[in-house]
């Protein structure tokens, strides 16, 4: 009899280091949701959508009266790289919009249009600001493609011109941590147009959402 109860003791022993061990290698609680991909992804898109600016030079030498709309609404597309978990490379693509303008000269009515998109390539450093939200600063260049018009109605009346200017490009974000590899996103992107040498501030402010592969 002394002999079973050994016995059985010893099995349950063992049975219970064996659980001990199995529950070990498999923790019931999940990993903590953070912002910098601790669970491994090195890729990751993004998309925002919010209100653009260009600060272009709403001045009409010689109009009987005009108004000026330098805001409009813009979009940005980007993917990313993690070099580490604080450092990645970027590369994006920001619709800035239109500033228009409108008015009359000599009573004869007018309009015109300035344009701005930028191919951005910049380095990303993100940072802690609570276990969810995170910091985001972005320093790079943007190949920024820009195009003024105006017209009026008057036949022929109508003129245009075009360029395209590495100019420098900074941004700043907030990214919060929805699920492991989703983020709720907020973006700030200023760089410069430059038109035959006319240059003016052209920014975005936008919200949207990030997703690591």
């Amino acid at each position: 009899m002394k002999t079973i109860i050994s016995a059985a003791l010893l099995v349950l022993a063992n049975t219970s280091a064996f659980a001990v061990d199995i529950y070990g290698a498999f923790p019931t609680n999940s990993p903590e949701i953070t912002h910098r991909g601790e669970q491994g992804f090195q890729l990751y898109g993004g998309a925002t959508f919010g209100a653009s600016h260009l600060a272009t030079n709403c001045v009409v030498i010689g109009a009987d009266s005009y108004t000026c709309e330098p805001n409009d609404t813009g979009f940005k597309v980007y993917s990313g790289f993690n070099i580490t978990s604080d450092i990645a490379v970027e590369l994006g693509y920001i619709g800035f919009g239109s500033a228009t303008i409108k008015g009359t000269v000599s009573g004869i009515p007018f309009k015109g249009a300035q344009e701005s998109n930028a191919l951005v390539l910049n380095g990303a450093w993100r940072f802690d600001m609570t276990p969810k939200f995170s910091g985001v600063v972005r320093v790079g260049l943007a190949s920024v493609d820009s195009k003024v018009s105006a017209s009026a109605n008057v036949p022929g009346a109508y003129a245009s011109a075009s360029d395209t200017k590495i100019a420098p490009y900074a941004g700043f974000g907030l990214e919060y941590a929805l699920a492991t590899k989703l983020r709720a996103v907020a973006a700030l992107d200023v760089t410069t147009s430059d038109i035959q040498g006319d240059k003016s501030t052209v920014g975005l402010l936008s919200i949207g959402a990030q997703y690591g592969f």
